[in-house]
């Protein structure tokens, strides 16, 4: 949460966006920093910063010349003059920077001689050092995955600071980013990108979802010889993970054939963890006996791991033996991870254990069972309808949220879909206000960690708007989403676009059925709405952006996948057609028309293809592949029976 203790640093703030090139030195209660090339500050960093202090400094040395050509030398101690000093706040201290209640917090004063940043831990001297660059223009709001849509670092004549004292620090303890594979497939070169992109974006921590496929210990490995683990410490954030990976601590590969009694019961048979198969038996004692001794052995050789996050491999059935149907699977899923806390708590006391809550096979909390004191829990709503808030007393699951969080006794995480292709519309609407009211219940309710699902590489364009709220609002509450999507438009796709692509993602957030309709099935209403949105939104935008080569590319994207949105909706044109015309009798007419719709569908899925191959992060080729080739094509099959 954001303190100012000056309301001149807010003013001065404003003015900085509108200061013209050679302004002169502290116009508007304005502490210059560079002019041109020149500079005469630097920086100097408290040792006890250890790796994060030292990063915070380097990042903000490297684009304080990208934004000007300047370079921030080394102070030779805090009090040299023209001092830019990172510093860890002692315990007790007053004076000094302003301070606000939370997590990763830090404080910051600018005076004409020396700018002050005491953090509270080391890793808010990094979102210190970016909260500064951002007053400066920079912001980040994709990985570096499109070599024609780089970072937004405007180069400028005159960098400048607003005098003044301001504080942050977050309500929440946890925010992690999930980043490291593809349908359960390590991608280190995305994790890479988009672990960078998260701390810049107030991300503390990067989700592991595990490959289903190797070893957990040669998959830490993998990420460690790609330097993952040392980017994380470098910044000081956690490890979260591996998540689904309950068939790589008790795999069926090396059991199965001898111990077929240790893995689930379905339609009378044992089989083994698999899409098609169950969950293994979490009643049996000698299985949980081997599951937690190599879980435990994994937490050991894998020390960046902060929160041990096992899940039940994604997609099967619980055990259907008599005992675990007479438990009870989240009972069963509770006690066996009790057992694996209690294992690690000489071992390795700092790792959190999480369970899964809400999601799959353990759908309900277990009703009277006894929980660990340490268990933490992650609750996951897959295909939740992002139009009402946690904070809605109209929200559906709220009950078993509630629940869970009774439940999870060592803290509660909750997974957000704001950023999933596989539960949410393509042309994705910004959720600013399911993130505004889940926001309201996190801090209400004391909630301490959230999971963003994303998966790389191929959500970025649709999903990466989501993303971006996300990461700012949860960590500095006092962010209005609504206002965001204004600056994210205005910065990223420039002044002139800028100003019609805000209106046009504010439309989208307040609509957000329309996105469903969309993608679902709509009308002659919809299609209106989408050409309106075409000729006075979309147009524009793209004509005020010719010219500019980054510009136009980026406005492009935007009209590509609006025009992916008039492409479906004139396929559920013809599929309304179709079924009015067969409800009448028109056999015929109705052939023809199915034939039609057979190339229009077809060509809806050359769109998603040709937007795949750009590998801009619009649309992930797996998907055009997939699922989405089943959705646009199927309907058609469906008709012509």
């Amino acid at each position: 949460m954001r303190k100012n203790t000056s309301v001149r640093a807010a003013a001065a703030l404003a003015a900085i966006a509108l200061l013209p090139a050679g302004a002169a030195a502290g116009e508007g209660g304005l502490v210059e920093l560079t002019r041109g090339a020149a500079t005469e500050w630097s920086l100097w960093t408290d040792a006890r910063l250890g790796a994060p202090g030292r990063f915070a400094a380097g990042e903000l040395r490297k684009y304080v010349e990208r934004l000007s050509g300047a370079v921030l030398g080394e102070a030779p101690s805090p009090e040299a003059p023209r001092s830019i000093r990172f510093r860890l706040r002692s315990g007790g201290e007053t004076g000094g920077p302003p301070r606000s209640p939370g997590f990763d917090g830090y404080g910051i004063i600018v005076a004409p001689l020396a700018i002050v940043v005491a953090a509270d831990e080391p890793r808010g001297a990094v979102y210190a050092a970016y909260d500064i660059l951002e007053r400066l223009g920079c912001r980040w709001f994709y990985p570096e995955q499109d070599p024609g849509d780089p970072e937004v670092v405007p180069r400028k004549e005159v960098l400048a600071l607003p005098a003044g004292s301001w504080s942050v620090a977050s309500p929440i303890r946890h925010r992690l980013c999930n980043g490291s594979a593809w349908f359960f497939r390590l991608d280190l070169a995305a994790a890479g990108r988009q672990l960078d992109w998260a701390m810049k974006n107030r991300f503390n921590g990067m989700g592991w979802q595990a490959e289903n496929a190797t070893g957990l210990a040669e998959q830490y490995e993998r990420m460690r010889a790609a330097g993952l683990i040392d980017e994380l410490e470098r910044r000081g954030m956690i490890l979260h993970g591996p998540g689904h990976a309950f068939d790589r601590c008790l795999p069926h590969e090396e059991f199965f054939e001898e111990h077929p009694e240790w893995f689930g019961l379905r339609e009378g048979k044992r089989v083994p963890q698999t899409v098609f198969g169950a969950q293994f038996c979490w009643s049996n004692a000698e299985a949980r006996r081997v599951f937690v001794s190599r879980a435990r052995a994994f937490a050991l050789a894998c020390p960046a791991i902060r929160i041990l996050y096992l899940a039940p491999f994604d997609g099967g059935p619980p055990c259907e033996c008599a005992e675990c149907k007479r438990a009870g699977a989240s009972a069963l899923l509770l006690k066996l991870l009790g057992e694996l806390i209690a294992d690690l708590e000489g071992a390795a006391p700092g790792v959190m254990v999480e369970a899964l809550g809400g999601y799959g096979p353990v759908i309900d909390p277990p009703a009277g069972a006894a929980i660990h004191p340490r268990q933490r829990v992650l609750w996951a709503h897959w295909g939740r309808h992002h139009g009402m808030a946690y904070d809605d007393p109209r929200y559906g699951m709220k009950a078993n949220l509630e629940a869970w969080r009774a439940a999870a006794r060592g803290g509660l995480t909750i997974c957000q879909y704001y950023t999933d292709n596989f539960c949410q519309p393509w042309i994705m609407p910004p959720f600013a206000h399911a993130i505004a009211g889940d926001r309201r219940y996190f801090v209400e309710k004391s909630v301490d960690a959230l999971y963003l699902l994303m998966w790389p590489p191929g959500y970025w364009w649709n999903h990466g708007l989501n993303a971006y709220l996300t990461g700012r609002c949860f960590y500095d509450a006092s962010l209005d989403p609504w206002a965001e999507i204004g600056d994210y438009a205005r910065r990223y796709y420039g002044e002139a676009a800028g100003a019609f692509l805000a209106r046009y993602h504010e439309e989208w957030a307040r609509d957000l059925d329309l996105a469903y309709r969309v993608r679902d099935g709509c009308g002659e209403r919809e299609r209106k709405i989408l050409a309106r949105q075409r000729a006075d939104l979309i147009d524009p935008a793209v004509a005020a952006a010719r010219g500019d080569p980054v510009l136009d590319r980026r406005v492009g994207k935007i009209a590509k996948l609006h025009a992916l949105a008039e492409s479906l909706a004139g396929m559920h044109r013809l599929r309304e057609e179709i079924r009015a015309t067969k409800a009448a009798g028109r056999a015929a007419e109705a052939r023809a028309l199915v034939a039609e719709a057979r190339g229009v569908s077809d060509h809806v899925l050359e769109h998603f293809q040709r937007l795949a191959e750009l590998d801009q992060g619009l649309i992930d080729r797996n998907e055009v592949r997939g699922f989405l080739k089943m959705f646009i094509t199927g309907w058609v099959d469906e008709a012509a029976k």
